[in-house]
């Protein structure tokens, strides 16, 4: 640090010489420094709440990167002009065909990591019901078959040919009995729905559906059908076999397209989609006017509406973490979407390689915006609605990020170019001296290079740097004018250029450089202890990103003041032949001539009342720091004007809820696979997920887990409502139903507990009819390898909603099966159950799918005696992550962070090692609003700790360490009383200025590092003029003279900076983040400089009075060349009374003393016969006119066009 104080004063010389050259040099850097801004690029700065490594930031990477990022969510509302629209709309089938159609194709896109929506529902429900259905056409029969078999083996057959040859015979029988059995039945519900005369106190559609059960009742079970679902040595349910034969047929039938030609109908899967989305127990009467709610478990596609409300529809769509801050792309999808909506599927990877039928079929469909009618014949929707289309809104964080990242770009645009006039007019207005301009050129190229470097290096444009960029010009500009003032003031003084660069660089440099010193000193400190993830801390990049920036532009901001500012005031000053200098008459009156003086004196004589009362203040502030809000909701920090987050708060309030969180769950999610019933895993899940919509209920609007789609189908099979974990949000007067997701059929023999679940004939339904125990986790036989059967794959199917045929499959005898593959994966019925869904379960369950495609395969059929597949698996599964995902509403960060804090109390202890944890940007943001308010005290603390230990490094001295942090700390601690007094104003206006975002909440370190400077630089010219010989009084008014001008200038352009900030708030899609934030700082600033003067100054002068520093004269590095017309008079300099006796090595004249940079205690020697400082530099107060006088230049020297010496040796 000392060489580097020694070595300034040696540029005088050099830099007096060939000022231009430095300049030119030192502006090329700068320009080859903007080459990183071929690398420009804009985050909307999400990603920054948290630390990447914290416990948060690694959970929500590990989550993003399973089941993707944060979502787009796309919601269509039945609102038709001024009325709700058709309530039916959201599950008619066409609809739900075009919705499917739109979220296979949105599913299939690279940038995507998974869709859900109710086309994937409705598409999954019947790609199941087309699976299982294929799978009793293999399984029964070869169940029947097998028994026979075995029968025959207990009557004493031998005869193995024979017995082969009854199988083969008893499989083909079965087969035709079971479709003829099928067939009547599904006619006979088709004949009995279309006869059903409707009466005035039905309920809607149930009561209707409740008739058809009971006519197909009626029809006889195919052979052995109760021993087939209860299975082999289970107890026999007849009546449970009887109820679960009517739904299967009487929802299902008319969906097959095998049923539906033998019936010669056509295939239609309405029926089935209102049984399995819709909650038909508690549907209204017809006479009200109302159609049904949907089922609670389908909350999160299909929304319960308000009363008179809208009819909704979600679609979500996650993208993969790498796309999400991406621009183009994201931009791009959501083109995509529209695009599709308004004209129908495009060209792209996943059209193009289907078939020219598939594609064809997927097109027939036309615009994929779903309308009021679906397309129907009837003849009362459509002069009601006109068949109009549904209005939809497409809303999400990545879409919000993306909007941020475009107004941001824009904002910079003009919030640069304003500060840059802003201080041109204050340096044009206010500094009058030559070379005015020069310091904002210095502030442009460091700017410019220290955006440019953090492009170089990785750190795109974000708000953090975005509040820096009008921070640095300041800062450049600031320590840009210190310099300018003081060489224009020692060239006013008569000295020459060099000399007056000699002064310049060994008082005033050293001065701005031991405040720059500080300043960074302050912001390291705030980087790093906002930048770390140890122990308990948990960093807060937003905040360490914008101390990062600052500190490189300090660094770059003095080294352009010293190297383009300075240097370009030289040489213009070389290149004018007419020099003009202020008088000191004039510069008394421009530095404002006595009253400041007279006015330090008069506060140093009442000291004690006004520091009392600042110190009073400041310790208030401090105390309540914790009690300022904190926000740090990113849809609170962005301009409300921005139309992206208009469509966000619009989704909310159609939604009902205001952000999104997940709890990931990591582990055997579907397991353990090694017992008996339900897995354990799962019932945790749905225990959780109830729970959590019990004891939260006011906070929590949803809560969806994998096992509402899957276990909750026994509500009304004759078991306790104790025994279901998933009940609805709103307690109905009827037993809540069972999800439409589960792939088995409700057990009771109405229709209320048919529009409980999928009539699909899942494994787990046959076994749960027969009254046995649900055996989720019964294992299934390692695969078996035989011939694949030639069951069509219904997810292969390339229409939005499966074909629902099933074919049977070959069914190989036994004596045909081989034994099992040496390494089988173990497939429970629930993990087969998964399988049936594979679009519908990668939402909530992880990994589903292969490595070939996003869907796993169905399980194959099972051989119901020995429990073994009868064809390979082609695509087993053991997924290791899970999701529940919740809708949360809260009014404010701090409730959210309540919440998240007592749901990850309610989920840390899960079973069987799983763990569990919140997630999601929402739980982001709880946790960087935990870490600043946990933390304020020590980000705003820390950085005046290591401020002071800076300055005691470089003074030695605790007096001179601690003064120039006086007025800081006070204006920190006013810092909070300003905010609150902010939200005492009326509306959202208070709300917003009065709480603290993650920028103002370091608003006190921020004053600390930029408002040191100015007490740092007065104190130094206050005890030059000590040393000079004034005493305290007349030093104080010198002091104010020398600089006081140049620190009210540097002040208001560095306050300029920041009210661009604060003025950017007016402009559309601004950022209250950085309004808000400049806003603070100008005020704070301003406190911080008032502070300076009014408290610092005077205790400088008090303290001298009662205890004056032992001082010593500073000499200059280099003999100062005097001008030929005017002789370098010698002065002697008498200590003033009160200065006690400067202690020196050697006796020294009094005419020449001895002129030691330091203060006492810290001995530094000068070499020996070092030359008096020029005229004006030393002088008895006795002999001057006025403290502050200034004496002016000859008349020779004033009108010479230059002072350099080597202008006069070319002369």
């Amino acid at each position: 640090m000392t060489r580097w104080r020694d070595a300034l004063p040696r540029l005088a010389g050099p830099m007096s010489r060939k000022p231009r050259r430095f300049a030119i040099v030192a502006i090329i850097v700068g320009a080859l420094g903007a080459t990183g801004l071929l690398r420009f690029s804009v985050d909307s700065g999400q990603s920054l709440l948290v630390g990447s490594r914290s416990s948060a930031g690694q959970t929500y990477a590990s989550f993003s990167q399973t089941f993707g990022s944060d979502p787009i969510v796309i919601v269509f509302t039945t609102q038709y002009r001024d009325t709700t629209g058709n309530p039916t709309a959201p599950y008619l089938e066409r609809n739900l065909e075009k919705l499917g159609a739109l979220e296979i194709d949105l599913g299939h896109d690279p940038r995507v990591a998974s869709v859900l929506g109710p086309g994937t529902v409705a598409g999954s429900l019947r790609q199941a019901a087309v699976a299982e259905v294929s799978n009793v056409l293999s399984e029964y029969p070869y169940f029947v078959a097998e028994t026979d078999y075995l029968a025959q083996l207990q009557k004493g057959a031998t005869n193995q040919q024979q017995l082969s040859q009854r199988l083969q015979s008893d499989i083909t029988s079965a087969q035709s009995l079971l479709e003829l059995y099928v067939v009547r039945a599904a006619s006979d519900a088709h004949n009995a729905r279309g006869a059903y005369p409707q009466k005035g106190g039905d309920q809607v559609l149930d009561t209707r559906e409740k008739a058809v059960d009971a006519a197909v009742a009626k029809d006889p079970l195919p052979p052995l059908w109760a021993q087939y679902l209860a299975g082999p040595g289970q107890p026999i349910d007849q009546t449970e076999a009887q109820a679960f034969f009517d739904r299967v047929t009487a929802a299902f039938g008319d969906c097959n397209d095998q049923i539906a030609s033998v019936l010669k109908i056509t295939p239609s899967c309405q029926v089935f989609f209102e049984r399995t989305l819709l909650d038909l127990p508690n549907c209204p009467l017809v006479n009200k006017g109302q159609f049904c709610n949907p089922k609670p478990e389908w909350a999160a596609v299909l929304p319960r509406p308000q009363p008179g409300g809208d009819s909704i529809a979600i679609v979500t769509v996650r993208l993969k973490p790498q796309y999400v801050g991406d621009q183009s792309q994201v931009t791009s999808l959501k083109d995509k979407i529209n695009s599709q909506l308004a004209h129908g599927l495009g060209s792209d990877a996943y059209t193009k390689k289907l078939s020219a039928a598939s594609l064809q079929s997927l097109r027939s469909l036309g615009p994929l915006q779903p309308t009021e009618c679906g397309g129907q014949a009837d003849a009362a929707c459509t002069n009601a609605f006109h068949d109009a289309r549904l209005a939809y809104t497409v809303a999400g964080a990545p879409l919000l990020g993306t909007g941020v990242v475009r107004s941001m770009t824009q904002l910079l645009a003009i919030l640069f170019p304003v500060a840059l006039v802003i201080m041109a007019l204050i340096l044009v207005a206010l500094f009058r001296v030559r070379g005015r301009l020069w310091p904002l050129v210095a502030a442009v190229a460091a700017t410019v290079l220290t955006v440019g470097v953090a492009l170089w290096t990785g750190t795109p444009i974000t708000p953090a740097v975005l509040a820096g960029v009008p921070v640095l010009v300041g800062l450049a500009v600031d320590y840009a004018v210190q310099l300018v003032a003081r060489y224009n003031e020692e060239r006013a003084r008569g000295t020459p250029a060099d000399g007056a660069l000699h002064t310049v660089l060994a008082n005033t440099g050293d001065a701005t450089l031991i405040a720059a010193l500080a300043t960074l000193a302050g912001l390291g400190a705030l980087a790093f202890f906002s930048g770390i993830d140890w122990g308990p801390l948990a960093a807060v990049p937003l905040v360490a990103e914008f101390a990062l920036v600052l500190f490189g532009g300090v660094v770059l901001a003095w080294l352009g003041g010293l190297f383009i500012a300075l240097p370009l005031t030289v040489w213009a000053d070389q290149r004018q032949r007419d020099v003009w200098y202020p008088s000191a008459a004039r510069l008394r009156g421009a530095d404002g001539g006595a009253p400041p003086a007279r006015r330090t004196v008069a506060i140093a004589d009442n000291w004690r009342g006004v520091t009392a009362l600042a110190a009073l203040l400041a310790v208030a502030g401090w105390v309540l720091l914790r009690a300022v809000p904190v926000q740090t909701d990113v849809q609170q920090l962005v301009s409300p004007s921005l139309p992206e987050l208009g469509a966000v708060q619009t989704v909310q309030a159609q939604t009902g809820y205001t952000n999104e969180i997940d709890i990931s769950v990591r582990g055997q999610v579907a397991g353990p696979y090694n017992q008996a019933g339900t897995p354990a895993n799962v019932q945790w899940q749905c225990v959780i997920a109830s729970g959590i919509r019990t004891v939260h209920q006011d906070e929590v609007a949803t809560a969806t887990s994998i096992a509402d789609f899957f276990i909750a189908s026994s509500s009304a099979s004759g078991k306790s409502a104790g025994q279901q974990c998933v009940q609805a949000t709103q307690p109905s007067p009827s037993p809540s139903p069972s999800p439409g997701a589960s792939p088995s059929p409700g057990a009771s023999p109405s229709p209320s507990a048919s529009s409980s679940s999928s009539s699909s004939a899942s494994t787990t339904a046959k076994h749960s009819r027969a009254g046995a125990a649900i055996l989720a986790s019964r294992p299934v036989a390692p695969e078996a390898q035989a011939t694949p059967s030639a069951a069509p794959s219904a997810s292969a199917a390339p229409s939005p909603l499966p074909t629902a045929s099933g074919t049977p499959g070959a069914s190989p005898s036994p004596s045909a099966r081989p034994s099992p593959s040496a390494a089988p994966k173990t497939q429970t019925v629930f993990l087969c159950e998964l399988r049936l869904f594979p679009l519908l379960s990668r939402t909530l369950v992880m990994p589903i799918g292969t490595a070939g495609g996003p869907d796993a395969q169905p399980c194959p059929p099972v051989d119901e005696y020995q429990q073994l597949f009868l064809t390979r698996d082609a695509s087993p599964i053991d997924p290791n992550a899970a999701r529940i995902a919740l809708g949360v509403h809260t009014n404010s960060v701090a409730d959210q962070a309540k919440l998240v804090d007592a749901l990850r109390h309610d989920v840390n202890s899960p079973p069987n090692g799983l763990t569990a944890d919140p997630t999601g940007l929402a739980v982001l943001a709880t946790t960087a609003y935990n870490n600043l308010v946990g933390r304020s005290y020590l980000l705003n603390l820390a950085p005046l700790a290591i401020v002071a230990v800076a300055l005691f490094l470089v003074y030695r001295e605790p007096r001179r360490t601690l003064l120039p942090l006086v007025p800081t700390v006070l204006a920190a601690g006013w810092a909070p009383l300003v905010v609150l007094l902010l939200g005492r104003w009326p509306g959202t206006v208070g709300q917003t200025l009065g709480s603290l975002n993650p920028l103002t909440v370091v608003l006190g370190a921020l004053v600390i590092a930029l408002g040191t400077e100015f007490g740092v630089v007065l104190l130094s010219r206050f005890y030059e003029e000590r040393r000079n010989g004034l005493d305290p009084d007349a030093a104080a008014a010198a002091a104010l003279a020398g600089v006081g001008r140049a620190i009210r200038i540097s002040a208001l352009t560095l306050g300029a900076g920041f009210a661009v900030l604060a003025l950017s708030g007016l402009f559309p899609n601004s950022f209250p983040l950085v309004a808000d934030f400049g806003l603070a700082v100008v005020i704070d600033l301003a406190l911080a400089v008032g502070a300076v003067f009014l408290v610092m100054l005077p205790l400088a002068v008090v303290m001298e009075r009662r205890s004056p520093l032992v001082l010593v004269a500073e000499p200059a590095a280099a003999p100062k060349p005097q001008p030929a017309a005017q002789a370098a008079p010698t002065v002697e300099t008498a200590p003033a009374p009160e200065l006690a006796p400067t202690p020196e090595p050697e006796p020294e004249e009094p005419s020449a003393p001895r002129r030691v940079r330091g203060v006492s205690g810290r001995r530094r020697h000068g070499a020996a016969g070092a030359e008096p400082s020029p005229a004006g530099a030393s002088a008895d107060p006795a002999d001057e006119p006025a403290v502050d006088a200034v004496p002016e230049a000859p008349a020779e020297v004033r009108h010479r066009p230059g002072v350099s010496g080597r202008r006069r040796r070319r002369r």
